[in-house]
């Protein structure tokens, strides 16, 4: 029998809860062990062990899950799905696709949709006749890593896309640090960058600005949009590794920091 969303989802409380801030965006595990004055930030040396804790236990939660992950999905062309994470975002959090002009900005609304369960997935219908690059947005109720609570905040998380077929090859995965990617795409572009070049690099930047590795162990490409922490294929190190990232953004924005203006 399959598991019920409720453990599930309290596993994943569990999990997100030992990201609990220490200071405005460093983070230290309470649960790990006694030694909590040390930080799981940006210094790799010292969070290895907390990193492979997590690892560990995001392999326990997606073994939990059974279930694949986002991208995929809907007729050809039109819908486009994935998963939605700040901690996980509730069933009916609101999904908005715009059509972005080669510069960056917003040029329409290309389609919309909502989260469809409270693991944070996903679907969204685009018109026909609209063409990338898309900027996909998810605003609406969430789970607090923190305090395990569903809150909602003003500010939306989004990831952006060279067109449909990207979105619906997995590459659709919305969390803070695919908006930090997205910032950093749309500042390119503005600046003359072709948008599916601008787009790897910024994927690329924003991970290595947490110490991500841009490729898995298999040496498979990684970016923030291609990473679904409920996938069991996903490499847990670097779902982990991006949990922990996305935590600390999310840590920035309930301190009031705006993610486009930190990815400035």
């Amino acid at each position: 029998m399959a598991p019920s969303l409720g453990n599930y989802t309290q596993v994943m409380f569990f999990l997100l809860n030992c990201l609990a801030a220490q200071k405005k965006y460093i983070y230290a595990c309470r649960r790990i062990d006694s030694r909590m004055n040390h930080t799981l930030g940006f210094e790799r040396g010292k969070s290895m062990r907390r990193i492979a804790f997590v690892s560990a236990m995001l392999a326990a939660v997606l073994t939990l899950a059974n279930c694949g992950g986002g991208g995929g999905g809907g007729a050809a062309g039109s819908t486009v799905s994935g998963t939605g994470l700040k901690g996980p975002y509730q069933t009916g959090a609101t999904v908005t696709v715009y059509q972005l002009n080669t510069n960056g900005t917003r040029a329409a609304v290309a389609g919309q949709g909502q989260v469809t369960d409270n693991a944070g997935r996903y679907t969204a219908t685009i018109t026909p006749g609209y063409n990338g690059p898309f900027e996909i947005v998810i605003s609406g109720p969430y789970v607090d890593e923190l305090s395990g609570q569903v809150v909602t905040t003003p500010q939306p998380t989004s990831v952006v896309v060279p067109d449909v077929a990207t979105a619906q090859a997995g590459q659709a995965n919305v969390n803070p640090i695919a908006t930090i990617q997205t910032e950093l795409a749309k500042q390119a572009m503005a600046k003359g960058a072709q948008p599916t070049a601008a787009i790897q690099t910024a994927g690329d930047l924003a991970l290595q600005s947490f110490g991500i590795p841009t490729t898995d162990a298999n040496g498979n490409p990684v970016s923030p949009a291609s990473v679904d922490i409920f996938n069991p294929n996903t490499d847990p190190n670097i779902a982990a590794q991006v949990l922990v990232a996305s935590a600390t953004a999310s840590a920035l924005v309930n301190q009031g920091v705006n993610l486009t203006t930190f990815a400035q």
